[in-house]
């Protein structure tokens, strides 16, 4: 057997047990939840498998936008490649194995309690002074804004970041108001009610200055966000109806893609531009199999010291200078145009073996996150957590999508606005009880 066949017959492998585990944890009488199998599964497919795919096939060979690609890819030796298939079924089977797992030991939802509970009107406390820092930024960004992508976005991001990070910090707030909403109600508010909602409208206008920068990833998942609220808690979705949804969504994007560029919009061009993504993000991993081994096990030094992007750029201005650079340690990082493929990011953090773990580790979180979702800040939890997974999880470094996107806005950001709403509410019905004599209880 040929290595042409070998690869062939892992990368069919791969898509056919993504497929087929998907549609066992996911699908129920040809109804889907949106939940962070599927999202992982599409994920997977198409930042890890879809450049293998790709380019054994030879598929956009002899357009001009993909030729350097090609160009590296076909220096890649074949038994890389074949290594790097089997890793990846490895590593997909090890995040399935967290998920049933955790399905069979922690299937007891947890007890109601009344710890995070908080009075929803206390959340407008909140609106305006989120609304107000993004709107400093924006001001600050605005001759940046509606002209899509710059040469100096691959560079330094300067005060896109904090923008950015307003505007997550909104979203984290209507989630938020969405999930305590349904909870007061008894019931899911309609899209009609989301979308009118103040919460709703004001990251949606800025998230409509940030996808006018070029984000258009982060205003996707903020979609996927109302996916998975919809379908993983209330009703799954057809599965040709989410397909025919995956497909508009990523029509849109890509053209997004092309006037952001100034681009025809042809459909040639619009195929070209939804590859590319992936494609143009597997430079990092193209680079990584040509120059480097797979290091069976690591210490994850580089995402420990990625935690200092935690601190605001007001804060700190040169943050950048102070992340430990994966190049002063032997790696060659290759991202052109921004992106970094996560193979890369996990195995010079944790090596191959030590990835498995750590995926079977977040699809078990992410599980136990569903099962207990009938308490408000868990459910928001999983809802940001899980929509992440499609993207951000696997083409951004590791400091914007583990410690910014996924843990500060998706985890310390919901935590920390719910736990001080839950204690200003408790101070607050202490404050209003009334105070019984001394006398009444036998005092002199």
């Amino acid at each position: 057997m040929t290595s042409a066949q070998v690869i062939q017959l892992l990368l069919i492998g791969n898509v056919v047990i993504a497929g087929l585990c998907t549609w066992q944890l996911s699908v129920d009488r040809g109804k889907m939840r949106i939940d962070h199998v599927v999202l992982f599964s599409a994920g997977f497919v198409a930042y890890w498998l879809m450049p293998i795919i790709v380019g054994s096939i030879g598929y956009l060979r002899e357009t001009q936008e993909m030729r350097p690609w090609f160009a590296m890819y076909d220096e890649v030796p074949p038994d890389k490649i074949e290594w790097y298939l089997v890793v990846c079924l490895l590593t997909y089977l090890a995040f399935v194995a967290g998920h049933v797992v955790c399905s069979r030991v922690a299937s007891r939802p947890m007890r109601r309690t009344r710890l995070w509970e908080f009075s929803p009107n206390l959340l407008n406390l909140f609106l305006l002074p989120a609304a107000a820092i993004a709107t400093a930024f924006a001001v600050s960004l605005r001759g940046e804004l509606f002209v899509g992508y710059t040469g100096s976005i691959y560079e330094d991001f300067g005060w896109r970041g904090s923008f950015t990070a307003s505007t997550l910090a909104l979203l984290a707030l209507a989630v938020i108001d969405v999930v305590k909403r349904e909870q007061r109600e008894g019931k899911a508010p309609s899209a009609r009610a989301i979308l009118t909602n103040r919460f709703t409208l004001v990251y949606l206008v800025f998230g409509t200055l940030l996808l006018s920068m070029g984000a258009r990833l982060y205003f996707a998942t903020s979609l996927l966000m109302y996916l998975v609220y919809r379908s993983v808690f209330h009703r799954r979705i057809p599965v040709g109806r989410a397909l025919a949804l995956a497909v508009v969504m990523a029509t849109l994007a890509g053209v997004v893609g092309i006037v952001r560029l100034g681009g025809s919009t042809n459909g040639t061009q619009l195929v070209i531009n939804l590859f590319s993504e992936f494609l143009y993000t597997s430079f990092s991993l193209i680079n990584f199999l040509q120059t480097s081994t797979f290091e069976l096990l690591n210490v994850p030094k580089f995402l420990i010291s990625d935690f200092i992007n935690l601190i605001p750029t007001f804060v700190l201005p040169n943050k950048a200078t102070l992340l430990m650079d994966p190049n002063d340690f032997g790696y060659s990082v290759f991202m052109p145009f921004g992106a970094l493929h996560s193979f890369f990011s996990f195995t010079i953090n944790f090596g191959v073996l030590g990835t498995l773990p750590v995926m079977f580790a977040v699809a078990y979180g992410l599980r136990w996150l569903q099962i207990n979702a009938h308490l408000v800040l868990l459910r928001v939890l999983y809802i940001m957590l899980a929509s992440w997974l499609a993207f951000t999880y696997f083409r951004d470094p590791f400091a914007t999508s583990i410690v910014k996107n996924m843990f500060e806005f998706s985890v310390l950001v919901p935590t920390g606005v719910i736990v001080a709403m839950h204690l200003i509410t408790v101070a607050t019905r202490r404050a209003r009880a009334p105070i019984v004599p001394a006398a009444q209880h036998g005092g002199a």
